[in-house]
């Protein structure tokens, strides 16, 4: 399972604390579950501009034109795998 954890506020957020009491509630009953936090304020994402939106939307079996630059495998979760 993947937790994302998205707010800057730390141990002042409510939305954290209520996640960590539900994933404490989930190990308990089903303790063999892999759970992999993504801290966003923690981790360096790479940039996302309309070009890079454009191609991850773009239908796969579509030659990409022009390539700038390569949008998308930079947004993979190789540190996760």
């Amino acid at each position: 399972m993947l937790y994302i954890e998205a707010s800057p506020r730390k141990s002042r957020s409510n939305s954290i604390e209520v996640s960590q009491v539900f994933l404490s509630e989930l190990k308990n009953a089903h303790p063999s579950i892999e759970v992999d936090k993504l801290d966003l304020w923690a981790t360096e994402l790479p940039a996302f501009d309309g070009y890079t939106g454009r191609q991850v939307c773009r239908p796969a079996r579509q030659p990409q034109p022009g390539s700038r630059h390569k949008p998308w495998h930079p947004l993979g979760f190789k540190a996760l795998d």
